[in-house]
This record gives C-alpha cells, sequence and structure tokens, in this order.
C-alpha cells in the first residue's frame, strides 16, 4: 500500500517535472540575452582585473574598505531616492511616496537611464496633448 503511494506520487511528480520542463524549453529562446550575459561578465571580469585593489587601503589618506562602504551606501541613498521623495507630485507615472522609493532605489542610472529613455521614445506610442484619459 505505502510502496504503492509513493510510486503513485513519483509519477506524478516526474509528470509535473516533464510538464514544466517541456514548457521551459519550448518558450522561444533570445539569443541576445545570451550574449549580453557573456558579455557583462566579461567586462566586469576585465575591469576587476586591472583595477589596483591595493590602493583601495590607504590609511594616510583616510581611506580604508569600511569608510569605502560607508561611501557607498551613502551615495545609493543621497543620489536617487531623495530627489525623488521630493518631486514625484510632479511625475504623473508615480502614484504615491512608496512608488517614489522603489523606483529612486531600482531606477536605472547614468548610460542605462539615457538608453532606456531612447528604447521607451521609440517602443511607446507618442502621447496626445492634451491627454484625452488617464491613459494617454
Amino acid at each position: 500500500m505505502i510502496t504503492a503511494q509513493l510510486d503513485l506520487s513519483l509519477t506524478d511528480y516526474a509528470g509535473r517535472l516533464r510538464d514544466i520542463l517541456g514548457r521551459r524549453f519550448q518558450t522561444p529562446y533570445s539569443g541576445t540575452a545570451v550574449i549580453d550575459f557573456v558579455l557583462n561578465c566579461a567586462s566586469f571580469v576585465y575591469i576587476g582585473a586591472w583595477l589596483p585593489f591595493r590602493s583601495f587601503y590607504m590609511p594616510e589618506l583616510g581611506i580604508t574598505p569600511p569608510r569605502l562602504v560607508i561611501l557607498c551606501i551613502a551615495i545609493l541613498f543621497a543620489r536617487r531616492i531623495p530627489a525623488l521623495l521630493m518631486l514625484y507630485k510632479w511625475i504623473p507615472e508615480i502614484r504615491n511616496w512608496r512608488e517614489a522609493l522603489f523606483t529612486g532605489h531600482f531606477g536605472p542610472m547614468g548610460v542605462a537611464a539615457v538608453f532606456v529613455s531612447t528604447f521607451a521614445l521609440q517602443k511607446l506610442p507618442s502621447p496626445k496633448y492634451p491627454p484625452e484619459t488617464q491613459q494617454d
């Protein structure tokens, strides 16, 4: 009795796994994602190879790893989050302070922001002025 239940549960599990894997491998494959991943990894390995890590520790100049970690955290919190928390009322896509906090923390920066904005301009339909509905 127990072995029959175990056998049934294993075949059920194997069937579900086969369904999941079948769906996973039937989805359209994008080779550009793999190329992008490989190039990103290669770039970071290259940059990490030539970075002068010994110069990150110069106590005579006040450069120590704990101070660098604190500086990194301060930059993350002081760059975008306060600006978006102050300006979200004038940005129609951000509806409340929680969305402003999320966008400030996870939103694109630098070159990524320029890329995302130009990509959005190409892909999104042009807006109507003045907007006719809330969705416009």
